[in-house]
Order: C-alpha cells, then sequence, then structure tokens
C-alpha cells in the first residue's frame, strides 16, 4: 500500500498526481493573466519540483524497504549464484 501512494505521488501517468500536474500546466500555460516570463519562471519551479519527487520519494521508499547500506555491510543477505545453483532448479522447472 505505501509503495501504491508514492507512486500516484510522483505523477505517474494514469495516477491522480498526473492529472492534477497536466491541469496546473495547461492552466499556467494557457492563462492571459500572466507574461512571458513569469509563466517560464513558474514552470521552471514546477519542473524542478517534478524531478526532485522522485528522487525523493524513490530513495525514500528504498531506505524503508531495503535500510541505508545494503551491500557495505558485513551480515548482507545477498544471495550469490554460482554454475551449480543453477543447475539445482533445473529439473523441478521441467515436466
Amino acid at each position: 500500500m505505501f509503495s501504491s501512494f508514492s507512486m500516484a505521488s510522483l505523477a505517474l501517468p494514469g495516477m491522480s498526481g498526473f492529472v492534477a500536474e497536466v491541469l496546473v500546466f495547461l492552466g499556467i500555460i494557457t492563462s492571459q493573466k500572466y507574461l512571458l516570463m513569469p509563466k517560464i519562471a513558474i514552470t521552471f519551479v514546477m519542473a524542478i519540483g517534478m524531478i526532485l519527487t522522485p528522487i525523493y520519494l524513490l530513495s525514500m521508499s528504498r531506505q524503508i524497504f531495503y535500510g541505508y547500506k545494503l551491500f557495505n555491510t558485513p551480515n548482507s543477505y545477498v544471495l550469490i549464484l554460482d554454475r551449480a545453483s543453477y543447475l539445482f532448479p533445473s529439473p523441478f522447472l521441467y515436466p
């Protein structure tokens, strides 16, 4: 559930955040209230936010699910497969 909520706030297509950001962008671009330079400045700030949001959310979810340092710890539970490991499950894959 946490992953789906964080992906929704990333503004991926098909999620609610994407529709909201597209509507805000279209509203700023088509508005006659602002001149060209404020439109460019607002769009630039919004683009920076769109770039920083996935960086923050993906790094936060990585730290929550995998911890800070996955491979640098001595007790890391990383499965290292060699040639014999590939041969063992092969009889179970064929009918």
